[in-house]
C-alpha cells in the first residue's frame, strides 16, 4: 500500500514527466515553425529571383542560355482561362506579361532557356522557351516528302545548337527504348501522326507526349498519354509563325500554347496600330515633298488595321479553330504588308517597318 508520501513523490514525477512533454512540445513545434517559415522565404527568395531571370532571359534576343533550377524544381501551369503561373517550392508567381512556353515541370539542375523573336512580319513579341536538358525531343522528318523536309529545314535556321533536338524519320520510331526517367516527346513535320506511332511497349509507363505539325493548314496537334498503355488524346490548335511552332514543341499542353499566343496576338495589335498611325504620317509627310509614289496602303485595303482587327480576335479567343477565319484573314493582312513594305524600300521611300 503507497502511503501519503510516495503518493506525493510519484504524483510529483508525473506532474514533472507532463512539464517536460509540454515543454519539448514547444520547443518541437517552434522549430518546425521556424523550419516552415525559412522554407517559405527561402521558396519567396527563390522565386523572385527566377522571376527576374525570366525576365532577364526573355529581352535576350535569339540567345539560348543555361537556367540553374533550384533543388525545389519550377512547376508551370496555364488554365483554361490563361491564369497562368509558375511555382518554386509553395510560392506561386504570375506570368503576368511574359510569354513563356515550357514543360509542367522543371526538375533541379541546368535546364535551357532560349528567347526567340515572333516576327509577323515585323517583330512584335519575344517567346522564352524552356526545356529540361534530361528530357528528349524528337523531331519526325519524312526526307523522302518535300513538305516534311523544307518545314525541317525552315525551323532548323533559327534553331540554337545549345537546344539539342534530334532528328529522326518515321521509320526510326519503333527502335526507340525509353531510358530512365526522363520524359519524351515526338514531334511529326508535316508526317503522318496516328495514335500510338508505332511506339514501342515499353513507352506504356512512360511520360511520353507527341505534337502533329501540319503547314498546310498551319495546325498543330497535341497528343496526351494516358497514365497506362498507349492510347492518346488529340486536341488541335493554329498556329502563326515559325517560333509558334517552337511554342508547340516546348509547352507542356495547348492551354500554355494558346493563353501564350494570345499575349503575343495582343502584342501584335498594339505594335501594327502603332505602326499604322506611323505609316498614315509617313504617307502625308511624302505627299507633302511630292513623293506620291511612297504608298502605304493598297487600294481600299489597309493591311495594318487587317492585322490589328484580327489580331485582337485571336487574342480574346476561346478557341483558335473556331476562329480559323481570323488566322486566315492575319496571314492575308501579314502578306500584304511585308509586299508593301519591301516594294517602298525598293523605291528609296521609308519602310512600313
Amino acid at each position: 500500500m503507497v502511503n501519503k508520501k510516495g503518493f506525493e513523490l510519484q504524483f510529483h514525477w508525473i506532474l514533472v514527466l507532463i512539464a517536460g512533454a509540454i515543454i519539448l512540445f514547444f520547443f518541437l513545434s517552434v522549430v518546425q515553425k521556424q523550419r516552415s517559415l525559412s522554407g517559405e522565404r527561402l521558396s519567396i527568395t527563390l522565386s523572385t529571383d527566377i522571376d527576374a531571370v525570366f525576365s532577364s532571359a526573355i529581352e535576350s534576343k535569339d540567345t539560348a542560355q543555361s537556367l540553374v533550377v533550384p533543388k525545389a524544381g519550377i512547376a508551370f501551369s496555364c488554365s483554361s482561362v490563361c491564369d497562368c503561373n509558375f511555382w518554386v517550392g509553395k510560392k506561386t508567381n504570375q506570368f503576368k506579361d511574359k510569354i513563356i512556353f515550357a514543360p509542367d515541370f522543371l526538375e533541379q539542375g541546368n535546364a535551357v532557356a532560349w528567347s526567340s523573336d515572333w516576327n509577323l512580319p515585323f517583330r512584335s513579341a519575344n517567346f522564352l522557351f524552356l526545356r529540361n536538358p534530361l528530357d528528349k525531343y524528337f523531331l519526325v522528318m519524312d526526307s523522302s516528302d518535300a513538305k516534311s523536309r523544307n518545314l525541317f529545314r525552315e525551323l532548323n535556321k533559327s534553331l540554337p545548337s545549345e537546344v539539342a533536338l534530334s532528328v529522326i524519320s518515321p521509320s526510326e520510331i519503333p527502335g526507340i527504348l525509353p531510358v530512365g526517367n526522363s520524359k519524351y516527346r515526338f514531334v511529326f513535320l508535316n508526317t503522318e501522326a496516328n495514335p500510338p506511332f508505332d511506339l514501342s511497349d515499353e513507352f506504356k509507363k512512360i511520360d511520353v507526349s507527341v505534337v502533329y505539325v501540319n503547314s498546310a493548314d498551319k495546325s498543330v496537334t497535341f497528343f496526351e498519354k494516358s497514365n497506362r498503355g498507349l492510347s492518346f488524346s488529340a486536341d488541335t490548335s493554329l498556329y502563326a509563325g515559325n517560333s509558334a511552332i517552337f511554342a508547340a514543341v516546348f509547352a507542356a499542353d495547348k492551354d500554355i500554347f494558346e493563353c501564350g499566343m494570345k499575349k503575343a496576338f495582343y502584342r501584335l495589335s498594339v505594335v501594327s496600330e502603332i505602326l499604322r498611325s506611323r505609316s498614315q504620317a509617313l504617307e502625308d509627310e511624302m505627299f507633302s515633298i511630292g513623293r506620291s509614289d511612297c504608298v502605304y496602303s493598297a487600294p481600299n485595303i489597309n493591311y495594318l488595321q487587317d492585322i490589328v482587327n484580327n489580331a485582337r480576335v485571336l487574342s480574346l479567343s476561346s478557341s483558335f479553330v473556331e476562329d480559323a477565319d481570323a488566322f486566315v484573314g492575319l496571314s492575308i493582312a501579314v502578306d500584304g504588308v511585308d509586299s508593301l513594305n519591301n516594294n517602298l524600300i525598293q523605291q528609296s521611300c521609308p519602310g512600313i517597318y
